[in-house]
């Protein structure tokens, strides 16, 4: 029996369709996968479930009624919780506050009941296996933790149907391992839910079923064990892979001149740090989540404060003390969390891409827009940035396109050093490769790049080098040739291979 049922469902935004006659059926106590590229409609079809959108033809059922929800509280009401892909949670409030944002328990004259909230809380976060007081404030949490917090906010509601929006994509091997038994644990006690990832092997570890979408379609919907993942890659971007596509990946090591140099650098978070990055190279970070590779790049970057050490820019010591700094040097950094560090989400795709230099693109205070257009439309089409119109509002972009955006920008500035701090984060299959194979095309035009990434694979893919951290400090060294993935993650966690 279905809990979920959408019958033709249509969607359009700004004369552009985002979901045609969509038609899905998600059976009750499933965990049942949307797979598809950014802009495949995945996000517009939570969005409706959620009460964000109202369709504009068809007729979406939920628990055997017709679903006509005038919000997301509406939603919620209904039985259905979302995480979504951007953080929702509330940085200023603690960790307890959060997850029960909006029914925190009362005691006699309506104030909070502060032990009773932390107890709840402990009981919930026990339930997703995160040891975390839940008096925390959530903005001292790295993303992970606070990824855990919009998890354990969502099962707290008990809903009937939980729908989780690349859940994992800033969450550790341990902690993804932790969330797949809850996931396992609450589908045995009836609970449905839908699991959008970009990381395809995670489907077939914890979904009975999928449904592909591409271009606001339906390719199809099987069961996941009927379903190979090259059959998967092709319904999704409507072709085979590119031989050249699978096989791209670092050249041979770069005997370029030196770009950047870290000596002895040290902050709250980093400990020593000493390493080189050449022209036309592209240096791997890993690490487990909270290694500092966000924080080295961040410190680079001049975005946090450095306490010691020295940074070198093609030889000469340099000092960064902000990102305005950073700029100057032509030191950019693409980081981790795009949309709130990144996008202005109400500005154009045209404003995101030239906001730093549009006094380049003005005259007597007044844009240019031939100039703007000609500028932007080149590089929506060097990144194959799938939007109607430059002035289209990022915020409608899908993230792997948002992500483009930025890389837009920092690319139009010329860069001689570009920090990318999980740069295919929440990104689909297609845009990984077209993502991978620009940063080798930077590196080939001598560009000296620095790539963190949450999966080895990645780093092996399209790293010259690859530096371990743990603990703040880098702790082993690796080329990408003559080793694996399991070299760099034992490194990564402290066990000699």
């Amino acid at each position: 029996m279905a809990i979920l049922d959408l019958d033709q469902v249509s969607k359009s935004f700004l004369g552009v369709r985002a979901l045609d006659r969509v038609s899905l059926r998600v059976r009750r106590g499933e965990v049942h996968a949307l797979v598809g590229e950014n802009g495949a409609g995945k996000s517009t079809i939570v969005n409706l479930i959620g009460g964000v959108f109202q369709p504009d033809g068809g007729t979406i059922w939920f628990d055997e009624k017709a679903l006509n929800l005038r919000d997301p509280a509406d939603s919620l009401r209904q039985g259905i919780a979302i995480i979504h892909q951007e953080s929702t949670i509330v940085p200023g409030l603690s960790v307890a506050e959060n997850i029960f944002l909006g029914r925190l328990p009362t005691r006699g004259g309506g104030l909070v009941d502060w032990k009773k909230l932390d107890r709840r809380a402990q009981k919930v976060l026990a339930q997703v296996g995160l040891d975390i007081d839940p008096q925390t404030p959530v903005e001292h949490l790295a993303i992970g933790g606070q990824q855990g917090v919009e998890i354990a906010r969502a099962i707290a509601l008990r809903p009937k149907l939980l729908i989780m929006d690349e859940p994992t994509s800033a969450l550790t091997e341990n902690e993804i391992k932790r969330l797949f038994e809850v996931i396992r644990r609450l589908e045995a006690e009836g609970l449905t839910v839908i699991f959008i990832s970009h990381h395809l092997e995670e489907i077939w570890q914890i979904a009975d079923r999928l449904t592909v979408l591409r271009d606001g379609q339906v390719v199809f919907t099987k069961s996941a064990r009927e379903v190979s993942p090259s059959e998967l890659a092709v319904a999704m971007i409507g072709h085979a892979l590119k031989p050249d596509a699978e096989k791209a990946g670092p050249g041979p090591s770069t005997q370029g001149a030196m770009a950047l140099e870290v000596r002895g650098l040290s902050n709250h978070h980093l400990q020593d740090i000493n390493f080189g990055l050449r022209k036309g190279e592209v240096v791997g970070l890993a690490g487990v989540l909270g290694s500092g590779r966000t924080e080295l790049l961040r410190a680079i970057y001049g975005a946090d404060p450095i306490g010691s050490g020295a940074i070198l820019l093609n030889g000469k010591r340099i000092l960064v003390d902000s990102p305005a700094t950073a700029l100057l040097f032509g030191i950019f950094l693409v980081p981790e969390d795009r949309k709130q560090d990144a996008l202005c989400s109400t500005m154009t795709v045209a404003e995101n891409i030239t906001l730093p230099y549009i006094s380049r693109l003005s005259q007597l205070g007044w844009v240019m827009r031939r100039r703007q257009a000609a500028l932007v439309d080149g590089y929506i089409d060097r990144l194959k940035i799938k939007t109607p119109r430059r002035s289209q509002p990022v915020a409608y972009l899908s993230g792997g396109n948002q992500q483009k955006t930025v890389l837009a920008r920092w690319l139009s500035m010329k860069p001689r050093v570009l920090l990318l701090d999980q740069p295919t984060r929440g990104v689909d299959i297609g845009a990984k490769e077209e993502i991978y194979q620009l940063t080798r095309e930077l590196a080939s035009s001598g560009v000296a790049v620095v790539f963190v990434a949450t999966e080895i694979s990645e780093l092996l893919r399209v790293c010259d080098r690859i530096c371990v951290m743990r603990n703040g400090r880098i702790i082993q060294e690796f080329s990408s040739a003559g080793h694996t993935e399991h070299d760099v993650f034992l490194a990564s966690i402290g066990e000699a291979s």
